[in-house]
């Protein structure tokens, strides 16, 4: 039932093989995720109350109820998550397609240079060149190539991050304060609010 649902970001489809394992062992790795804890946090309950049982027939007999009591829960949501999407006809997580998103038409010449700042970074950019500060200090590269006018080309300079060594940007609005725009991830788009500094 997992491998029915999409993966909740779109930058999954941007990832390199490693880092799409990395993420379905964390997303669905559901048996190794959820036991390590019950465990954990079961022993010392089966250290006091243990009576006539010993502690390890108590603390298997409580991971067993608690772990099949939490498989029952995620057995449901994914149900509910699959009957949402494939018989009510609602994805309980909408991909945009990239190529269905209509750029913008006004002026963006205000956008090729400048500082801007995301949720995650700080960005200085010039005509071919945008350095992205993040907010732990480490920084990335990149050569900017615009396509179109309302659409450009990051082309990392830097070390790989897991994800595609380019990406595509189409901006969608341009306001004096910040522009939205959609990367690229595979066939599909997630959709960004850049602030301008």
């Amino acid at each position: 039932m997992l491998l029915l649902i999409q993966p909740i970001i779109p930058a999954y489809f941007g990832m390199s093989s490693t880092w799409k394992s990395i993420y379905i062992i964390f997303l669905f790795g559901f048996p190794i995720l959820i036991l390590l804890p019950i465990a954990v946090i079961v022993s010392p309950f089966a250290l006091i109350l243990k009576r006539k049982q010993t502690f390890q027939s108590f603390w298997l007999k409580s991971v067993k109820y608690v772990f099949i009591v939490f498989g029952c829960i995620i057995l449901l949501i994914n149900s509910l998550f699959l009957f949402s999407k494939y018989i009510v006809g609602k994805d309980p997580f909408p991909l945009d397609k990239y190529s269905e998103i209509t750029g913008f038409s006004g002026n963006i010449e205000d956008l090729k240079v400048g500082e801007f700042e995301t949720e995650f970074s700080t960005i200085k950019r010039d005509d071919n060149v945008q350095v992205e500060i993040y907010k732990n200090q480490d920084s990335s590269s990149f050569k900017v190539d615009w396509v179109s006018q309302n659409e450009y080309r990051l082309i990392n300079q830097g070390r790989s991050n897991g994800m595609n060594d380019t990406l595509l940007v189409k901006i969608t609005n341009n306001t004096s304060e910040f522009y939205e725009c959609y990367l690229k991830f595979g066939q599909y788009a997630q959709y960004m609010k850049i602030s301008k500094n």
